[in-house]
């Protein structure tokens, strides 16, 4: 399944253009699809009588919305994607969410924010009495997001704005670094020049959710919540997820980058590559695991099994 950068240098410069996103639309729809596989009878239920019909009970499908309002509809949301890190990198890396949530909402924030709004309509839900609500979907939809979100690690750090402002080369292109993270190292480890599809789970990301079931990732698997779940406790899983990623902002994004080199040609994005895979599997074992909390913790009577390891020998459909 994996590809080798040679190959896909002859074809990654051909896409290198478009705005910035934390993830790529399709790739956060992608982190849905897998979450979808991981999410127990409780949150299934739960998700898919808080979904509007359109998206199918799928969180895959659902995934992106929060990217399509924020500049048109819900531009209060634009901020909301990332939290701004007032440090050094390379030379220091460090998060403090009452320090580093800027004005107008971060991500720690919104998704210990929606996470609550979500919680009072599963509560209605577990009680027969909910009705289609708007802000229960939106919830629903923003924690989806931006529990990917998080998992990018240039959507903690506030220099250059992300890196939107960092201007890097790729493949003979110039390009920026928070898009090199959000997309094209991705793209180029998997040969993906058109990168992937929104509507469908696509064989790649079965791949790597299928090394999420077997365990095979260089962090194992039981050390990515951080936080053993706690929706209790504010923000406390959400800065630990931030600070996670912040950290590789020192560690490689930036502690890597060498003044003036092509990041495809110079083995950087070879070597990145699998720190973007882990982002990934960490983005959709969480989201599910959150979501899988939030249903048990408030469908109480109902017969489920609320853990996930039951469902982690299940192949992908």
């Amino acid at each position: 399944m994996r590809v080798g950068f040679v190959t896909a240098a002859l074809v990654a410069g051909s896409c290198l253009s478009g705005p910035a996103a934390a993830w790529f639309m399709t790739i956060h729809n992608q982190i849905g699809y897998m979450a979808d596989q991981l999410i127990t009878p409780q949150a299934r239920y739960m998700i898919q009588n808080i979904l509007e019909p359109e998206y199918q009970g799928s969180l895959g499908r659902a995934a992106a919305w929060a990217d399509t309002v924020s500049r048109t509809t819900a531009k209060y949301s634009y901020g909301w994607h990332w939290i701004s890190a007032r440090d050094e990198p390379p030379d220091n890396c460090n998060l403090h969410y009452h320090r580093d949530c800027q004005k107008g909402g971060c991500v720690v924030q919104q998704i210990w924010n929606q996470t609550q709004i979500l919680e009072g309509c599963v509560q209605r839900l577990a009680y027969g009495n909910y009705q289609p609500d708007v802000d229960c979907q939106q919830a629903l939809k923003w924690v989806t997001h931006f529990i990917g979100d998080i998992a990018e690690p240039m959507h903690t750090s506030l220099r250059a704005f992300g890196g939107n402002t960092f201007k890097v080369m790729f493949n003979g292109t110039e390009t920026n670094l928070h898009q090199t993270w959000d997309r094209w190292i991705l793209y180029a480890g998997t040969n993906r020049p058109e990168g992937f599809p929104a509507d469908y789970f696509d064989p790649y990301f079965q791949y790597l959710l299928s090394r999420i079931q077997r365990d095979e990732y260089r962090i194992p698997r039981d050390q990515w919540t951080m936080c053993n779940l706690e929706i209790r406790r504010g923000t406390y899983c959400p800065e630990l997820w931030a600070q996670d990623s912040n950290a590789i902002v020192c560690d490689y994004a930036y502690g890597r980058y060498e003044n003036g080199t092509d990041l495809l040609e110079s083995g950087y994005a070879a070597e990145a590559f699998h720190i973007v895979e882990l982002q990934l599997a960490k983005a959709a074992w969480r989201l599910a695991g959150w979501l899988n909390t939030v249903a048990a913790v408030n469908l109480r009577g109902m017969d489920a099994d609320t853990e996930m390891d039951p469902l982690l020998n299940q192949q992908p459909n």
